[in-house]
C-alpha cells in the first residue's frame, strides 16, 4: 500500500498584460508498506502490515513558469520545477523545464509545440506470476533509480467553420 499526504501553496503574479506568472511549492509525504503478512493459524485470517517494511519518502517541489503573449498571434509558455526526493537517506534532485510555443499564421490555424522533461519517483511493480496480481508501490532509492522522460510534440489545428476543429498531433517520448 501507499498513503500520501500532499500539500502546496501556488501564486500567480500579473507582471504586465503581456506576463501572467504562477510560482509555488509542493509537498508530497508517501509511507509506502510493501510487505503484508497474513496468519492463517487462527479461524480469522489476520492480515496486518509489518512495520519493519514501512519506507517513508518525501517530496518537495518549487516551481514557476510564465505566459508570454507578444500579440495576438504568438503565445509562449516557459516553466521550471524542481524537485527533491529524499528516501532512506538517499537523495534526488531534478529540474524539469517545459517549453510550450502556440503559433496562429492566420485566423483560421495554429501550430503548437511542446517540450518537456518529466521525472518519476515512485514505481509500480507488478507480477502476475502466481495467478493472483501483486501490485507493489516502490519508491526510487539509491538502487531503484528515478524514470526520466523527454516529450515533444507538434499539433496544428484548423477551424473549419460551424464549430468544427480539426487537429492533428504527434509526439516523441524518449526515456
Amino acid at each position: 500500500g501507499i498513503v500520501n499526504v500532499i500539500g502546496g501553496v501556488g501564486f500567480d503574479y500579473f507582471l504586465n498584460a503581456s506576463h501572467k506568472m504562477k510560482f509555488g511549492l509542493g509537498y508530497n509525504h508517501h509511507r509506502f508498506s510493501p510487505k503484508v503478512e497474513q496468519d492463517y493459524s487462527r479461524e480469522i485470517d489476520d492480515t496486518s502490515i509489518d512495520p519493519d517494511s514501512i519506507t517513508i519518502g518525501n517530496e518537495v517541489s518549487l516551481y514557476i513558469e510564465d505566459t508570454y503573449t507578444p500579440n495576438d498571434n504568438i503565445q509562449i509558455y516557459g516553466g521550471f520545477n524542481f524537485t527533491h526526493f529524499g528516501v532512506r537517506g538517499a537523495g534526488f534532485n531534478y529540474l524539469q523545464p517545459r517549453i510550450k510555443v502556440s503559433i496562429q499564421p492566420q485566423n483560421d490555424i495554429s501550430l503548437s509545440f511542446t517540450g518537456s522533461r518529466m521525472v518519476q519517483f515512485v514505481h509500480l511493480l507488478v507480477n502476475n506470476g502466481l495467478g493472483l496480481p501483486s501490485d507493489l508501490w516502490v519508491p526510487s532509492t539509491d538502487e531503484i533509480e528515478p524514470e526520466i522522460s523527454d516529450q515533444f510534440g507538434l499539433t496544428i489545428s484548423s477551424n473549419l467553420g460551424y464549430d468544427h476543429v480539426f487537429t492533428i498531433g504527434g509526439f516523441i517520448k524518449k526515456q
